[in-house]
């Protein structure tokens, strides 16, 4: 990827119509082949619904004055800082 490999830029993950997503060769997290993860499905639809369901019983903010901040925090991969968020629940 070049000089900015450790910046994310999802564009990188998107076709040049921007419409869709497209794998990459080399962004493999479930691996490929005969030996790929058999639950990857399973944990796509997992991470989707718990998802859908924080967003459709809270509206998710920041706290009130907060910025929110790129900048990773790296570890065995590179993965977010810790970071408030404001539930407010909904009707």
């Amino acid at each position: 990827w070049g000089k900015d490999a450790e910046e994310f830029k999802p564009e990188r993950f998107l076709s040049e119509d921007r419409k869709k997503v497209i794998k990459s060769d080399y962004f493999i997290p479930f691996s490929i082949g005969k030996r790929s993860c058999p639950g990857e499905s399973y944990a796509r639809t997992e991470v989707f619904l718990y998802f859908t369901a924080i967003l459709q019983k809270f509206h998710v903010s920041l706290p009130e004055g907060a910025k929110p901040d790129f900048d990773g925090q790296l570890g065995i991969g590179l993965g977010p800082k810790p970071y408030d968020v404001c539930l407010k629940k909904r009707f």
